[in-house]
């Protein structure tokens, strides 16, 4: 069966209608890429600058964005910035690379416009985090075994595209509440530095407490103390281990509940003025001995002069046990 002509014309006309208007919506924008006017790149990146890290990712669309990084990414520009340098692309620069981008998308069936900006600018900016990093780690070192907190950091106005180099500065002596450590900075134009990077800090650390109170004097056993964390930000002491309480005695009272300084000790005289001792001295097979009368007080370990009993001099040991004092 023959269309009438006019029926054949209209049909016609209405499938070229259809395919102009599928085109038309091939050929839509996607949506408009923007080039940022100032991009900063992490130190760790390596290779060739491409245009994608030009690229705001956040104006690109999502429904094509995989497809869209390719292209992009596939365009090389030049080589990356080192630490302290710049790489600075003009208008009319970034619009040819712009055009080459467009025959790309365009080849694959994606159109979008362009946000080009007066000029792009891409550096290699210092990370502070991990600057920030090694001064916790400075401030840390005083803190050996226990669980250090910065409850706050203060930073200086520092261009840190600018710096190419930095040290933190040893600290002499161990914070107490508070910091203020130094920091060289060293900038692209030769010269250096020193900036300070203050705030607070507090620790806590598992220190020995007493679980019953003792007199001045007593001896202290591991039984007689419990480890407990402890606010230590602002200690002048370290707790006491358990080689500082051997042969040790506390040096006054103490409470339940206190904590066990390594100040608060003393080694325990087991000798006074006036006890007898043995003198000895000694060879790999033979040894001599004779008494004689402590003249000191001391502990194990210490030096101590004796009179000998049988010729009335002086003579100097060392207390190796409680009576015994050998000559070296």
């Amino acid at each position: 069966m023959r269309l009438p002509r006019v029926l054949l014309i209209a049909v016609l006309s209405f499938v070229a209608m259809l395919m102009a208007r599928g085109e038309a919506v091939s050929a839509s924008p996607l949506g408009v890429l923007a080039i940022r006017p100032n991009v900063m790149l992490a130190p760790e990146g390596s290779g060739a600058l491409r245009l994608v890290e030009l690229v705001d990712p956040g104006t690109i669309p999502m429904a094509s964005r995989p497809e869209v990084l390719r292209h992009l990414e596939a365009i090389e520009l030049t080589d990356r910035p080192a630490l302290g340098e710049e790489r600075s692309f003009s208008e009319e620069g970034l619009r040819d690379l712009v055009g080459e981008a467009n025959r790309r998308l365009e080849a694959a069936g994606l159109v979008v416009e362009w946000r080009i900006p007066h000029r792009s600018t891409v550096y290699i900016q210092t990370d502070r985090a991990k600057v920030e990093a090694a001064v916790r780690a400075e401030l840390a070192r005083f803190c050996d075994s226990c669980e250090l907190k910065v409850n706050r950091m203060d930073w200086p106005a520092v261009e840190w595209r600018d710096v190419v180099s930095w040290r933190v500065k040893p600290l002499a002596t161990r914070p107490r509440g508070s910091f203020a450590v130094g920091l060289e900075v060293s900038s692209k134009n030769g010269r250096s530095k020193t900036i300070m990077v203050s705030g607070t800090l507090s620790m806590t650390q598992a220190v020995p407490v007493l679980t019953h109170s003792i007199g001045p004097g007593e001896r202290i056993s591991e039984q007689d103390l419990q480890m407990v964390m402890r606010d230590v930000t602002y200690a002048t002491d370290s707790g006491a281990r358990p080689e500082d309480i051997a042969a040790s005695v506390v040096s006054r009272g103490l409470a339940a509940g206190d904590v066990l300084w390594k100040g608060l000790l003393r080694r325990e005289l087991v000798l006074k003025f006036g006890d007898p001792v043995r003198v000895q001295v000694a060879g790999e097979s033979w040894a001599i001995s004779t008494d004689g009368i402590a003249q000191s007080p001391a502990a194990l370990g210490d030096t101590v002069k004796v009179k000998v009993n049988r010729s009335q001099k002086l003579v100097s040991g060392i207390l190796k046990e409680k009576g015994l004092v050998e000559i070296q």
